[in-house]
């Protein structure tokens, strides 16, 4: 959905009318030129709306995806950085297409990944599929192609329930606590009111 920020107007919705498919839109990311790069979860695969055509298309999409999630843009604007639920993080080059796994000692550290974004020369994750939800921060080499060290922002907030996506203001990083993703019944039917949470953003100053 694309939004009028001023007023709430609803300006454009991008709709996949692919019924013999199931699919997933999940992270999105915009590059500073207007385009809008999209996850999708299910079909693996990663759409992308570009700003002079203003339509829904497909970009990319590679049988060895497990379940896309997380999206991010290099600063060179050049590359998009994203999370996979069997591969960890990878990249793809925007012109060639060149997809790389971004190494790391340890790659099953790296799964569960929910929310990714870039900040200066690392990846901040929201990490809720690995037991123990987290957010985590990992460091680049110069050149953006292995993970050389990484930290732990937050780890068990007594405030989580599922935390998901968020976005990174200046150097402040701001993500949802508590989405409460399965809070339904066996029959689909959200809980009642007095068994939901108010939503919860918790924000962490970058250094």
């Amino acid at each position: 959905f694309k939004y009028n920020l001023k007023d709430g107007t609803l300006i454009k919705k991008y709709t996949l009318h692919h019924k013999d498919q199931a699919h997933l839109f999940n992270d999105v990311v915009v590059a500073t030129n207007g385009d809008v790069y999209v996850t999708d979860t299910i079909s693996r695969e990663i759409y992308r709306v570009r700003y002079d055509a203003d339509r829904l298309e497909r970009f990319y999409s590679f049988d060895g995806f497990v379940a896309l999630n997380g999206i991010a843009i290099s600063h060179d604007q050049n590359r998009i950085i994203f999370s996979d639920e069997g591969l960890g993080i990878l990249s793809l080059g925007l012109k060639a297409k060149d997809l790389k796994i971004i190494r790391a000692r340890n790659r099953s550290g790296l799964i569960g990944i929910d929310g990714l974004y870039l900040y200066r020369n690392s990846l901040i994750a929201v990490q809720n599929g690995m037991g123990v939800a987290r957010v985590r921060r990992f460091y680049l080499d110069p050149k953006g192609e292995e993970i050389i060290r990484s930290e732990t922002i937050d780890l068990d907030h007594p405030r989580y329930q599922i935390p998901t996506t968020g976005a990174i203001k200046g150097n402040t990083l701001y993500y949802i606590a508590n989405s409460q993703m399965f809070r339904f019944d066996k029959q689909n039917r959200i809980f009642p009111w007095d068994q939901l949470q108010y939503v919860m953003i918790l924000k962490y100053r970058l250094k």
